[in-house]
């Protein structure tokens, strides 16, 4: 379980084991109540992450009360095309660079692609396949 500590009134992210440690003198009971804990400023947060697509960014927001309970703020927004496109750059490096078979993947279609394109250079082979992975990664 996650718990927050309210130091000078602001609630900051927070364990039981961090308790034990600012209090060494103390023996806590086996399971502590929420009373308990709030004898020491500390409750318990709520921390439930909304889900996600692909497309999506998960940002993380403040502690905040809602309806008497300690929780965790998040907000979902849609990925930009930079993150999209940095992100498909990413996973077409991994293919190029990855495991043996990923780079022997690669090059087959490197080299079919040279074979259909004969007047490309080397270089435009590589950025065509590499849209074309673009491409398909974005489907």
């Amino acid at each position: 379980m996650a718990y927050i500590k309210l130091i000078d009134g602001a609630p900051a992210p927070y364990s039981f084991r961090q308790l034990r440690m600012d209090n060494p003198n103390v023996s806590f009971p086996k399971e502590v109540s929420d009373e308990w804990l709030s004898d020491y400023n500390v409750f318990p947060l709520s921390d439930t992450p909304p889900s996600v697509t692909d497309m999506q960014v998960m940002d993380t927001g403040a502690i905040e009360r809602v309806k008497g309970v300690w929780t965790q703020a998040y907000s979902v927004r849609d990925k930009t095309p930079s993150e999209i496109n940095s992100e498909i750059a990413d996973k077409a490096n991994s293919i190029e660079t990855g495991s043996a078979r990923d780079k022997a993947m690669f090059l087959l279609f490197v080299d079919m692609w040279r074979e259909t394109n004969p007047g490309m250079t080397q270089q435009e082979v590589r950025a065509a396949v590499r849209e074309r992975l673009r491409v398909h990664l974005t489907k």
